[in-house]
Parts: C-alpha cells; sequence; structure tokens
C-alpha cells in the first residue's frame, strides 16, 4: 500500500500496511500524523542495507519531534478532493541536511542501540525505530545544552 501524500509518500507492505499508510497530513509529512509516526507507535526496525544513517528517513521524525517552530516552504500538488482532481496548495517544515544524521547514527552505534555488520557482499546496519529516534532528539538536547 502507498500512502497519499503527493511528495513524500512511503509505500509498505504486509498486515499492517493500511495503518503504517492510512495517515499522511499534507503540512507534516515526517511527523506524528505521517507513516514515520505510525512506525514508530508500532516498535518498527530499520535496516539499512549498503548505506549510512545519512539516507535514514526515520530521523526526520526526530527532527519534528525537536525543532518547534520550522522554516515552512509553500508546496502544491494536484490531488483528489471528494473525488475532484484538485490543485492543493500546502506549506511543510523545511527539513536538515540529513548529512547531520551521521553522527548520531556513529552515536547510536557507539551506544549499541544499532548493529552494523556485514550483509551480503556489503554492510547492513540495524535499529528499532524508537531508541534511534529518541536518541536523536537526545543528542540534540545535548548538543544544544552545550553551545553546539
Amino acid at each position: 500500500m502507498r500512502s497519499n501524500h503527493p511528495s513524500t509518500s512511503f509505500s509498505a507492505p504486509g498486515p499492517l500496511a493500511a495503518e503504517v499508510t492510512q495517515s499522511h497530513d499534507l503540512a507534516d509529512p515526517f511527523g506524528e500524523h505521517s507513516p514515520l509516526g505510525a512506525l514508530y507507535r508500532l516498535e518498527a526496525g530499520i535496516l539499512l542495507m549498503g548505506v549510512d544513517f545519512d539516507t535514514c528517513t526515520a530521523l526526520h521524525l526526530a527532527e519534528r519531534r525537536y525543532v518547534a517552530n520550522p522554516v515552512l516552504i509553500q508546496e502544491g500538488a494536484p490531488i483528489f478532493v471528494n473525488g475532484k482532481r484538485e490543485w492543493v496548495s500546502f506549506n511543510t517544515p523545511e527539513i536538515m541536511d540529513s548529512a547531520a544524521f551521521l553522527s548520531i547514527g556513529v552515536g547510536a552505534i557507539e551506544k549499541g542501540l544499532a548493529q552494523a555488520g556485514p550483509l551480503g557482499e556489503g554492510r547492513g546496519i540495524f535499529v528499532q525505530l524508537p531508541p534511534l529516534v529518541d536518541h536523536a532528539i537526545d543528542t540534540r538536547a545535548g548538543q544544544t545544552a552545550a553551545g553546539i
């Protein structure tokens, strides 16, 4: 199944696919009412295959929880409203450069929250989504308290 967001849709297979994809807020595509919020509540696991934490979209949920007043970006897309295709404008939070997620991932591995190792001929990293998101928020709070 696929969520209905026009620019940041998520797809999900399996028996919980409808639950994961049913709510996807136009104005907050990585927040609580998104597939990421659903995956957090379901205590989902993440397997990064051959990539690092800078590609871990789940960390945008931590960003949304931490950044109280994000810069908003105006977007628009044709979507179905009451069965009729219409152009809809909406504002979404600007997302941070995902390169900032690399240090969060290193910390998660160092704390034992994530496990990295061989996966086929490449490398994989496995982590549960809730502890990773919570770690990212705690890391950001610690950096702010230290003046970073």
